[in-house]
């Protein structure tokens, strides 16, 4: 049993296993399905377009090997399987190159202009990292860096053997300078904690994704930020479960009106408010707003953190 939090890991798993969004695993596999078709597409166009195939014509015609001959045709296919092939490891390789060389230059911000939370630097916060790291059955524990960026943010990455997480220090300003308020923060990292679990941040479990981007309107403003939105919520859970449901309210309250105010906020008023009746107009406004977002919307977020049945929260 943990003192910082009061749960065993296996309760812990059981509630994450039970919670996580219902739609996060079929939507992945759809921009999976949609990735795949979206790249044969994009290679046949580049391929019609390119004129190699009627280079490799004008090479067999050059050497009597016309369309008239049966063997045309076969030397043909072969000829477009082997270019085909090529060309798709080639471009499979520069994506993948393209993609670490981003990772590491994101992990290398972190080793130039932050500090690493550990035993002496932030022993606190530290703690939960390894309660977190035990408790959810992670082989090893993710790096956590604290980085002065002005904004109250947070995330997940990767790089090729280890997770890293990155913490805005003016969250942390919370804990150490104005609340002494350990618990929201560790809510914050909790979240995080949540994508790492998943494998949310993963190269390899987000490549397959990229290219439903290539789809005009639906990919890019409806298909992704629909399935962010799930994976959103499903790490929401994760930290309810890290956290024993404690200060989901706080940590939806420093999002909402920032570090300085959250304290001071009242929960049952906030929501009162915004699912007040509005009509067509502003609500339209709001869905709008909410299908294109990554995250979901305050209200809809909130409103699935305070719902004891922790159903699945609303995407659209």
């Amino acid at each position: 049993m943990s003192e910082l939090t009061g749960r065993t890991p296996e309760e812990v798993r059981s509630e994450i296993k039970s919670t996580r969004h219902k739609a996060e695993l079929p939507l992945y596999a759809i921009t999976i399905i949609l990735s795949f078709i979206t790249i044969i597409v994009l290679w046949i166009f580049m391929f019609r377009d390119s004129g190699a195939l009627d280079s490799i014509k004008d090479v067999l015609a050059t050497n009597n090997i016309t369309d008239a001959s049966p063997e045309f045709n076969q030397v043909l296919l072969v000829c477009i399987g082997f270019i085909s092939l090529i060309g798709g490891i080639g471009c499979l390789a520069y994506f993948v190159i393209t993609l670490l060389v981003g990772y590491y230059k994101l992990y290398a911000k972190e080793m130039g202009y932050s500090i690493r939370v550990s035993e002496k630097n932030f022993p606190e916060l530290y703690a939960y990292v390894k309660e977190f790291t035990k408790n959810l059955g992670l082989k090893k524990e993710p790096e956590v860096y604290v980085t002065q960026t002005g904004s109250i943010n947070a995330f997940a990455c990767w790089v090729p053997g280890k997770y890293y997480i990155q913490i805005n220090a003016e969250i942390l300003d919370l804990a150490y300078m104005e609340n002494k308020d350990i618990e929201t923060v560790a809510f914050v990292m909790a979240h995080e904690f949540g994508h790492v679990y998943f494998h949310h941040v993963n190269m390899f479990y987000k490549m397959w994704t990229q290219f439903v981007g290539f789809i005009p309107v639906f990919g890019q403003s409806f298909l992704l930020p629909l399935y962010e939105r799930a994976k959103e919520y499903s790490a929401d859970r994760v930290a309810q479960a890290l956290m024993n449901g404690k200060q989901k309210e706080e940590c939806m309250m420093l999002i909402a009106v920032g570090r300085h105010l959250y304290k001071y906020a009242d929960m049952d008023d906030y929501l009162a408010n915004v699912n007040k009746d509005h009509n067509f107009i502003e609500r339209f406004a709001r869905f709008v707003l909410n299908i294109t977002a990554g995250h979901p919307i305050a209200p809809f977020r909130i409103a699935a953190m305070m719902d004891k049945t922790k159903k699945s929260g609303r995407l659209l």
